[in-house]
């Protein structure tokens, strides 16, 4: 144990966290901000989560036929109170703009679109964009299988069209879940999970080279201990890699609080009002965890590869480019398999777990092999 917890303070020494918390920071700044700082991002999606919200303090988890016929009124009603509003505005009775549907079809490009786009404009709660919103809402729950169908290339295939019948015959597709609060999560785990991948890598990497250079993995073979030090230093880039992970998944989750969407964490995401289709009926919660414990396995993988890697290159050149391959595959091929869309009906119902089974099984044999032969190397 003491040698595993002085490999993982080499690990983390000052200039490696210094240079981790300085790429950290840069990646934070590039991609993942964004989607702090603006959700929702811009009009209607503001007024489409702000619906969503009160949707979810008026009906609950789920919104059942009796209750959409409520909302169906109140769009009527809230088409009432603005058409009240268009007759009693000067500029739009000159034009003869009294009605709504007036109001929709008035041309974008002429001196009426410039009043129209005046009052898409106005700050604060608008009823014209929250009436868009509300017809979009609409019509997703009266052509549930038809919008779940168009999300998809076709031809579909015979699995991926018994899924969506299944989903939508499933109670748990009139949940209230608006695809704003799916997208904005799937961006931001998608590049938490970039940073995660190369922070690990970068942590790892230096893990015999510095003993390497220091001819110390030498003098190691000539002591009976020093024969398991290649074990030892598994379990500690292991911890470290946990670590990290773990570090910068509550940093992340700290900040993603102050999104504001705990309110849909019961709602299934199966939802007509989310984009696509999952193979599993999880709610927003549970699919969140699932994200988690496919960042942590993924995490642990790149980090047993690292891990054989370093141990076999001589120079940080060669570990640099023998792990460009390795993040290509990961980043490149697998990514959104493995975290962003892992559920998705758009892939396979095996083709996540085979993935990870496959990715395990490698990096598990690669160091098994290389352990095998420091026990038996000859200096």
């Amino acid at each position: 144990m003491r040698i595993i917890s002085h490999e993982i303070r080499k690990v983390f020494n000052l200039k490696m966290v210094a240079l981790l918390l300085f790429i950290s920071a840069i990646m934070y700044q590039l991609f993942i901000s964004f989607y702090f700082e603006h959700f929702p991002n811009g009009r209607p999606a503001l007024d489409d989560y702000r619906i969503s919200v009160q949707m979810q303090k008026d009906y609950g988890t789920h919104m059942d036929e009796e209750e959409f016929q409520h909302f169906q009124q109140r769009y009527k009603d809230q088409i009432v109170e603005v058409e009240h509003y268009l007759q009693s505005h000067k500029g739009f009775v000159d034009a003869g703009v009294t009605t709504y549907e007036d109001f929709r079809n008035m041309p974008f490009d002429s001196e009426l679109g410039a009043l129209r786009s005046k009052e898409y404009n106005e700050p604060g709660s608008n009823p014209f964009y929250e009436l868009q919103v509300r017809e979009n809402l609409i019509k997703s729950y009266e052509h549930k299988e038809t919008d779940k169908l168009l999300t998809y290339m076709k031809p579909i295939k015979e699995e991926q069209a018994a899924r969506i019948k299944q989903v939508v015959e499933n109670e748990g597709v009139t949940a209230i879940f608006p695809y704003i609060v799916f997208e904005n999560y799937k961006s931001l785990i998608t590049y938490v999970s970039v940073l995660v991948v190369l922070s690990v890598s970068f942590i790892i990497s230096p893990m015999f080279i510095m003993d390497r250079k220091n001819h110390v993995i030498d003098l190691q073979y000539t002591a009976k201990i020093g024969r398991k030090m290649f074990r030892k230093k598994i379990a500690a880039a292991m911890v470290a890699a946990f670590l990290i992970i773990t570090a910068q998944l509550i940093c992340f989750f700290l900040l993603y609080s102050a999104n504001h969407v705990s309110m849909f964490f019961n709602s299934n995401i199966n939802s007509v009002f989310n984009y696509g289709a999952f193979w599993y009926d999880l709610t927003f919660l549970q699919y969140i965890v699932l994200t988690v414990v496919a960042l942590y396995a993924l995490g642990m993988i790149v980090t047993l590869f690292t891990l054989f890697i370093s141990s076999l290159a001589p120079n940080y050149i060669t570990i640099i480019g023998a792990q460009v391959p390795l993040l290509y595959i990961v980043l490149g091929v697998l990514f959104d398999v493995m975290i962003g869309d892992s559920i998705n009906i758009r892939y396979s119902q095996y083709t996540q777990p085979l993935a990870y089974l496959g990715l395990i099984a490698a990096a598990a044999t690669l160091v098994a092999v290389k352990w095998k032969r420091e026990r038996l190397a000859d200096i």
